[in-house]
């Protein structure tokens, strides 16, 4: 087969040249690239240069005659030599047919969008002939009219060019216009956003001014803080004393509201009534400034904290007559009387006042100090240095807030008790017509009013015991000294007399020192402490002639005609005088306290 029989079809398109190629915008670049400068570039270099370049072209062209005469005619020589068989000419007729079969489909597939778009175009008039043309596939994805075509007339009238040229214009300075006021409101709004952040900022130096602390809010991006909380505070709320300063709507200072507004409430119940409370804290029934509202942040979360180290240690002091609830701390002191801590709102109607409103005032001014002792004693201990080899420690215990409340509101009860029966005791000796004093002094070892030294003056209150001292002069020369103490720590946990007697004017230590630990048996102890001193005094009665038996409280008298015996018997109720003769009748003659006509002298003359 020579080359005239060989098939040489082809179906592809036409090459196009590529006009952004060859524009000027892409043409001066090239040159530019390749000859550099257009300053030495005439005329007659450029002829020249076309004259070298077309010598060049021809003898090249000639070159290649000649090579491609001698290829093509080793190629006659190859083909000669090596026949194609029947296998070659096959294979290479399907390789030409699906060639041309591909061709052939493309030339079809671009055929049938051509028909498509003509039949897309032409159902904007003729919509049911174009709708019959269209490819099933088209049909189902765009619509009928969904494309149409008009005739644009390239030359427009004067009149018509006039109309555009003056809409351009107005739209040009609507534009403008609507441009200028978009300034004129943004500087505005600019001018009313720099005066808020001048008011904020001022704000935020008068607060610095003030001492508190501005920093950057831990939990809040982008927030400035005011830190008004304490840094000895519970480790509970070491982050809970920043608050969050917003910008308002009017560029003031929008303080975060710290929760609620809840202080501690104390309140005395006696019999299951409110005989006091605690007058509260806070600015109540008015606006507070901003610095009004930082120092009402710090109380509440102040109030928070004391009521938070309260109940800590009131479970610590389970044994000592405190109970906890939910929220709510009761101390009970006996006879039906109690104090009831809890956590309340600063509104008026929740609080009450009573007679007793002083003492609950009293109560929790104390524990608010107490606690700020306690945060100058552990900022203290942590500016120490630490000693080397020092063991770890455990968790830090409770403050001392309760403790040592408590020890002064039970001393001061166990006082009043013994003030009231050596009061009892008296007006019985004194109803008998015999001579007593007691002389009181309390709370002998608290500091004075005006102290110098306040700190020391709450590390003695706290760790050292409360000591009262009572003397009682009972007839018959007989003299006790009560020494009281109160402690709720060790060795007592408690309230300890330490009573010493004596009579006839020996010695103290004569009738030795006794510690009791129980009321109850203190009153015991005085009892027969009169009742012994009553029989001292009958036995030194001028002219009596009675005389003590065995070393008890019976005595006898013999007066010639009959042996008589009285019995002196002192109790709660009185001064008990029993008498009689041996063979008779007793008689019995009280003294309760209450003023009486004969006194003890005159019924022992009768007897």
């Amino acid at each position: 087969m020579d080359q005239a029989d060989k098939l040489l079809l082809s179906l592809k398109s036409w090459p196009v040249s590529d006009s952004a190629r060859n524009s000027i915008t892409a043409l001066i670049p090239r040159i530019q690239q390749e000859r550099g400068s257009f300053r030495d570039t005439t005329e007659e270099i450029l002829e020249k240069e076309i004259a070298a370049q077309a010598n060049a072209s021809n003898e090249k062209s000639e070159e290649d005659s000649a090579i491609d005469d001698e290829e093509q005619t080793l190629e006659g020589q190859d083909a000669a030599e090596k026949p194609i068989d029947d296998k070659e000419r096959i294979e290479i007729l399907a390789r030409g047919r699906e060639e041309i079969i591909a061709e052939i489909q493309m030339a079809q597939h671009e055929a049938t969008v051509a028909l498509d778009f003509l039949s897309l175009i032409s159902s904007l008039n003729s919509p049911e002939m174009a709708y019959a043309t269209l490819t099933p596939g088209l049909k189902e994805v765009i619509p009928p009219k969904a494309m149409g075509v008009e005739k644009v007339s390239t030359k427009y009238p004067p009149q018509l060019l006039q109309d555009d040229r003056l809409i351009s214009q107005g739209w040009k300075m609507e534009g403008l216009d609507s441009a200028g006021d978009a300034l004129l409101r943004a500087a505005s709004r600019l001018k009313a956003e720099s005066e808020k952040e001048k008011r904020y900022w001022e704000q935020i130096m008068s607060i610095r001014d003030e001492g508190w602390t501005i920093c950057k809010h831990p939990k809040l991006r982008n927030t400035l803080g005011v830190r008004y909380g304490f840094a000895e505070t519970a480790a509970n709320f070491e982050n809970t004393g920043i608050g969050a300063l917003r910008r308002g709507e009017d560029g003031s200072i929008d303080l975060e509201d710290p929760g609620a507004s809840k202080v501690v409430r104390v309140r005395i119940v006696d019999a299951g009534t409110i005989t006091g409370c605690a007058r509260p804290l806070g600015n109540r029934g008015q606006i507070p400034t901003l610095k009004e509202k930082i120092l009402l942040a710090r109380d509440y979360i102040y109030e928070e904290e004391l009521f938070f180290e309260i109940m800590k240690e009131a479970r610590h002091m389970a044994s000592q007559g405190i109970t906890t609830s939910e929220d709510t701390v009761t101390i009970d002191m006996r006879a039906g009387r109690c104090i009831h801590i809890d956590m309340a709102p600063t509104d008026e109607e929740v609080y009450c006042t009573g007679e007793s409103d002083d003492l609950a005032q009293a109560v929790g001014m104390a524990l608010r100090i107490l606690l700020s002792y306690g945060h100058r004693i552990t900022l203290r201990n942590r500016s120490r240095p630490q000693r080397p080899l020092l063991h770890r420690k455990g968790p830090p215990g409770p403050l001392p807030l309760l403790r040592p409340m408590v020890t002064h509101l039970w001393h001061y009860e166990h006082s009043q008790h013994l003030i009231k029966f050596c009061g009892h005791l008296r007006d019985i000796v004194h109803s008998a017509g015999l001579p007593t004093a007691i002389v009181m002094n309390p709370f002998k070892n608290c500091q004075p009013s005006k102290m110098k030294d306040i700190e020391t003056s709450i590390a003695e209150f706290i760790h050292s015991p409360l000591e009262s001292e009572t003397l009682i002069e009972l007839p018959g020369g007989w003299r006790v000294t009560i020494v009281m103490r109160t402690h709720l720590a060790q060795p007592w946990f408690g309230t300890t007399y330490a009573v010493t007697a004596s009579h006839d004017g020996v010695c103290a230590r004569l009738m030795g020192r006794n510690n009791i630990t129980a009321m109850s048996e203190l009153e015991t102890y005085l009892l027969w402490c009169l009742e012994r001193s009553i029989v001292n005094a009958i036995r030194l009665m001028e002219g009596q002639g009675w005389e003590q038996l065995a070393q008890g409280n019976s005595m006898e008298r013999n007066d010639g005609k009959a042996v008589k015996l009285i019995k002196i018997h002192v109790e709660k109720g009185g001064l008990h005088l029993r008498s009689g003769y041996v063979g008779g009748r007793d008689s019995e003659y009280v003294w309760t306290g209450l003023k009486k006509d004969k006194h003890l002298e005159d019924v022992l003359r009768e007897i």
